[in-house]
Formats: C-alpha cells, structure tokens, sequence
C-alpha cells in the first residue's frame, strides 16, 4: 500500500506531501499556495502547500506534529 511522507518546515511554514519515491520531472503552480512535482510520466510525486499551518491547524499541535509529520 503506498504511503504519504508529510515533510514540515515550520520555519518556512511549508508542508510538503511525498507521494512516490519517483525522481520529479517537473512541476506546475496551481496557486500561489500549491505547486505540483510529477515525473516524466505526468504522475503526481508531491505537493508543496505554502502557509500550511493556516490551511492545516493540526501541524501547529506538537504533540500531534511528531506523529504524523516527519522532518
């Protein structure tokens, strides 16, 4: 079963979502919050989500944070 990999930098309050161990071709902007990774297959790698603590309350919660986000 694959798995998410949630990376935080609470420094640069980014969240990164690694979703395959796949080399990253490209990436696309969605918004000014989210920008894509896909390989050179156009399969989606990761996703980055700038200001991810105000979309994302739980990565503030410490206790919480050590569980489910890895740095």
């Amino acid at each position: 079963m694959p798995s998410i990999v949630i990376y935080y930098d609470e420094e640069s309050d980014i969240a990164y979502f690694k979703l395959s161990d796949t080399p990253i071709d490209h990436s696309r902007v969605i918004d000014e919050f989210r920008w894509a990774d896909f390989d050179s297959q156009g399969r989606p790698v990761g996703l980055q989500l700038f200001n991810a603590s105000a979309k994302m309350p739980l990565l503030k919660r410490k206790r919480i944070e050590r569980q489910l986000v890895t740095a």
